[in-house]
């Protein structure tokens, strides 16, 4: 699907505004305190009450909705086509600044979409395009159109066309690799089993996932292909094999082995050659969950190396380590942004499991959430929102935006428990 430029349509669609807050499936929750948002209107599509499923409309709602960005305000009545400088001073005076207008009409089998984008306050349009989409990739029109207004606005890249990967693990213990949009919809099933499954990870080109299975009745890691489905064993030494995570330039794995029969201690494997990153600890010391900078320079991971588990950086040049982290009881799951400036982690803090955000450049640190039990932090490519899983929640996601002040669940809702979700990159080949 490409989007087309259009011409601009004069006729009066409708004529009334109705104003709207957003409350649907979203579950959405917004923090008090200083927070400037962006204020758009995105009205409905005309015509689109004539497809199946949540309105294109309402998707893009929800998209912008998410990113903490955006205050998104849905409207019932379209007047895509009838814009003129008396409808935006009135969004204006409404306190918008943009105006998102749209209409579905068939082209055949298949269906059109057109949409314009207008600037509220210098009362200019910022464009108007088309798109064509069918039943199966209705949703990934919406998404589309969402990240151009996204990137439009913020000159972000777009990223609601993105992919997650994540573990659902039903109540008779059978386990499921998953794939699904960064919302939960349009997922599929890459691998099931009757054996744990944990641990997934992109390769960075995201046409590969990294993944632990406990099929050989203990944790094997293995790399599979979602372009054909070939699937191979990369980490099967002696012991255990977990937490795998590949380097920016997909030469290598890191991974916590048990090797020796002793605790988890992080290998670096490339080719035939296997490394420990630290063979100089003393015994006793686990390091374990391993991420590379975006760079390739640099490793984070976890460590219990000052008696309890904390967020560690191990230089990959240099050779030397230094802690990240110090508030908190304990600190795991490390996730880099894309540019390795800054890191989220799951800050254990009296009783209590929430989702930080480290700056690496000052030492500060942000506690984004304040739900209990947040598990698997991952950054969404342009390191707007955070995706992870709240333990309290079984069947569904949830996304804090990076400022916290929006907090999010899936629209959709799955059997059994989800686990361990990563983001994937913003382009790959097979989808």
């Amino acid at each position: 699907m490409t989007l087309l430029p259009c011409a601009r349509h004069f006729w009066l669609l409708v004529a009334l505004f109705v104003l709207s807050s957003p409350a649907r499936a979203l579950d959405l929750r917004l923090t008090s305190g200083d927070w400037r948002p962006i204020n758009i209107f995105v009205e409905k599509f005309a015509g689109e009450e004539t497809l199946a499923g949540q309105p294109l409309s309402g998707v893009i709602h929800d998209d912008l909705s998410h990113t903490g960005l955006f205050r998104s305000y849905s409207r019932t009545v379209s007047s895509y086509g009838g814009v003129d400088t008396a409808r935006l001073v009135d969004v204006r005076n409404r306190g918008g600044e943009y105006l998102l207008t749209g209409q579905v009409r068939k082209d055949g089998a298949a269906e059109l979409l057109f949409f314009e984008l207008h600037d509220a306050l210098t009362e200019k349009s910022l464009g108007a395009f088309s798109i064509n989409f069918d039943a199966q990739t209705q949703r990934t029109a919406a998404h589309q159109v969402g990240n151009w207004v996204f990137e439009s606005i913020t000159r972000k890249p777009g990223i609601f066309h993105t992919k997650v990967a994540y573990v659902r693990r039903a109540a008779d213990g059978s386990n499921a690799l998953r794939v699904a949009d960064y919302d939960g919809h349009n997922a599929q099933t890459i691998l099931t089993s009757d054996n744990n499954i944990i641990s997934p990870t992109w390769t960075p080109d995201g046409n590969e996932l990294l993944y632990v299975s406990f099929e050989r009745r203990k944790p094997v890691v293995y790399r599979q292909s979602l372009l054909n489905g070939e699937r191979r064993v990369v980490a099967n030494f002696r012991g255990s094999n977990s937490a795998p995570a590949m380097s920016p330039d997909g030469r290598r794995i890191a991974a916590a082995l048990t090797e020796h029969g002793g605790l988890q201690q992080i290998y670096l494997l490339g080719g035939n050659s296997k490394q420990q990153m630290r063979p100089e600890l003393e015994s006793g010391i686990i390091n374990t969950e391993p991420t590379f900078s975006p760079d390739g320079k640099r490793i984070a991971f976890t460590s219990d190396e000052g008696g309890s588990p904390q967020i560690y950086e191990y230089s990959l040049d240099s050779g030397l380590t230094r802690r990240l982290t110090f508030g908190g009881r304990e600190a795991v799951s490390p996730d880099y942004d894309s540019a390795g400036a800054r890191m989220v982690y799951v800050q254990r803090q009296k009783g209590a499991n929430n989702i930080a955000l480290l700056d690496l450049s000052s030492g500060n640190t942000v506690v984004l959430t304040d739900i209990q039990q947040a598990a698997a932090p991952t950054f969404s490519p342009n390191d707007v929102m955070v995706l992870f899983n709240d333990e309290k929640k079984r069947g569904s996601l949830s996304i804090v935006s990076v400022n916290g002040k929006v907090l999010s669940g899936w629209g959709v809702k799955e059997t059994g428990k989800i686990i361990n979700p990563v983001w994937g990159p913003i382009k790959s080949k097979w989808y």
